[in-house]
């Protein structure tokens, strides 16, 4: 057999390609297409949030904070003794003590 045998034999006979269970396949196949292409389009691209595009009408114009200055404590704010607080501040300083020792230890050596 020759190549354009071959080929002549997998093509459908014209009579096939003119009735309505072709043509209704037909349109399945390309409506399939059709979707799966924008399906991995809208995969490829970033996501949108409607936050994001729509304006943010009930956002608060001034900070609902316990503090009036925002996230941190005033100036001059004292923890109460053996809070949670006091515990996380003496840690901080004893931490801060210790890597300036460490510091001038390595500077002598």
């Amino acid at each position: 057999m020759s190549a354009v045998t071959i080929l002549a034999l997998s093509v459908l006979p014209e009579s096939i390609l003119h009735t309505q269970w072709y043509a209704a396949m037909s349109g399945f196949v390309a409506i399939n297409t059709i979707l799966y292409v924008s399906l991995s389009i809208f995969k490829i691209m970033p996501k949108l949030y409607l936050n994001d595009v729509l304006k943010k009408h009930g956002r608060r114009e001034e900070t609902r904070s316990i503090y009036p200055n925002g996230d941190s404590a005033p100036d001059g704010w004292v923890p109460a003794p053996g809070s949670l607080a006091a515990r996380h501040q003496a840690w901080v300083a004893r931490r801060d003590r210790l890597e300036v020792a460490g510091r001038q230890s390595r500077g002598r050596s």
